[in-house]
């Protein structure tokens, strides 16, 4: 008997320790193909490179995903579209660009991606833009820039497309023209207005939105007298309510071909070229501006130095992608994910504040409400999943929090308190019963306690 019981537990043992091998298996696996892990260390990783190697691409992120447009690869000219999914850490081909170009530039309203401008295989500039929608895999026309240019650079700020810089090449005078240009091209009337241009002329350039304002940064011009092209290091800031530039804190060094995104209230650039002390220097610098003190400062620096690349932020990791070392066009992708902030204190990361939270970064106010439904707004996006800008998220005429109250769901119009304001009420008025019936329901109440206890002790 005691040996049967000795092997029962030795199997017992043996299938734990199977369970757990099995287990730990999966946890590795998974780990594999997952989104990397956010972690506390200022360091780089490295991804599944792009299947396309290539510079003067374009690129965007929709549902998680990461597009790659166009670029150039050995002097060809590509329309190559290529999709990451950083969950499988791979990537696949979609459907091509109709018109194949570089120094293009790409920008996401509503879920379409919109490639603009860029340069054809003769260097011609190009005014076109063409709309990328990922869930149907497929292309379409959309109105033509005013002006012609490549090397431009984008992005969007409510809802609208801000087009900047550029230039093109004038085989006239067989130089380039390099310009200052702004048009704004509005999705949903497919037309582009003119806004006030830029200080410098630049190309080669990048921009971001953050905090309702534009910023350009570094690049190109060129210079007539001398026939060279040389690089920028100022900054401009665009303001759209005064539709108005002007010059902020510099760049440490110059640099073109860089690339920058916006997270939390800092603005990242990242990589480049300069040709600093005469020598040709692509740059693996990284550094943030923090426009609420006008500051600059360094972080650490992405392994590959390369110039011509891409920038995508993603679930709070920059992707830093592609682009040209001095030797090749690189399909490198390598990932880093900046340090959380939390400048006002609150409890809250920059990030969350402003992309989930809708809250100021700058004012400690974890506890906002800003549809005064009486539910935070993270309750509402951590907790119950509700608008944060209706106080009815379900629009059936009972607000969020009184919703909640009575154990209903806030998003579902089918469900709703029994209880309202009104005069109904589910308080019963004993008043109105007989009192005859009132007598019997008393001594039910009082007899059936006490026939329980008599019960009891009888069996005690």
């Amino acid at each position: 008997m005691r040996k049967q019981i000795h092997e029962y537990n030795v199997k017992r043992r043996i299938t734990r320790k199977k369970i757990l091998i099995i287990g730990l298996i999966i946890i590795i696996n998974l780990n594999i193909v997952s989104v990397p892990t956010k972690g506390l260390d200022d360091s780089w990783r490295r991804r599944t490179d792009m299947p396309t190697p290539r510079a003067y691409f374009a690129s965007s992120a929709v549902d998680g995903k990461i597009y790659s447009i166009g670029g150039q690869r050995n002097d060809d000219v590509l329309a190559i579209v290529e999709e990451f999914d950083p969950i499988t850490n791979s990537w696949r081909r979609r459907t091509d660009m109709p018109t194949a170009r570089y120094g293009l530039a790409s920008a996401v309203v509503a879920g379409k991606i919109y490639a603009i401008g860029g340069y054809n295989d003769d260097r011609e500039a190009l005014n076109l833009i063409e709309e990328y929608d990922p869930a149907t895999n497929s292309w379409s026309r959309r109105t033509d820039m005013p002006t012609n240019r490549g090397l431009l650079a984008a992005t969007t700020l409510d809802g609208k497309i801000y087009a900047l810089g550029g230039s093109k090449w004038r085989k006239d005078i067989d130089e380039w023209d390099v310009r200052n240009e702004v048009e704004v091209y509005d999705p949903v009337t497919n037309a582009w207005e003119s806004r006030a241009q830029m200080i410098d002329d630049r190309d080669g350039f990048t921009a971001v939105s953050l905090s309702g304002k534009i910023y350009a940064i570094g690049g190109m011009d060129y210079n007539e007298d001398e026939q060279e092209r040389y690089q920028r290091d100022s900054v401009e800031e665009y303001d759209p309510s005064t539709d108005s530039w002007h010059r902020i804190d510099d760049l440490t060094e110059p640099r073109a071909n860089l690339a920058a995104v916006a997270i939390g209230l800092r603005i990242y650039v990242i990589g480049g070229y300069n040709n600093k002390n005469n020598e040709d220097n692509y740059l693996s610098i990284v550094e943030a501006y923090e426009p609420s003190i006008g500051r600059w400062s360094r972080w650490a620096d992405m392994p590959s130095e390369r110039s011509r690349l891409s920038l995508v932020m993603l679930a709070g990791w920059i992707y830093a992608i592609g682009g040209y070392n001095g030797n090749s066009e690189l399909g490198t992708v390598e990932i880093y994910e900046p340090p959380a902030f939390d400048t006002d204190g609150d409890g809250l990361t920059d990030t969350d504040e402003i992309g989930r939270y809708q809250t100021d970064p700058l004012i400690a106010d974890a506890d906002t409400d800003t549809d005064a439904d009486g539910l935070t707004n993270v309750e509402e996006v951590d907790i119950y999943g509700t608008d944060l800008s209706n106080p009815d998220s379900d629009n059936d005429g009972f607000t969020d929090s009184e919703e909640i109250d009575d154990g209903t769901d806030p998003n579902d119009s089918n469900e709703y308190p029994v209880t309202t304001t009104s005069d109904v009420t589910t308080t019963p008025d004993v008043s109105s019963f007989p009192e005859g019936f009132m007598v019997v329901v008393y001594l039910f109440a009082s007899i059936i306690p006490l026939a329980l206890l008599i019960q009891k002790r009888k069996k005690k």
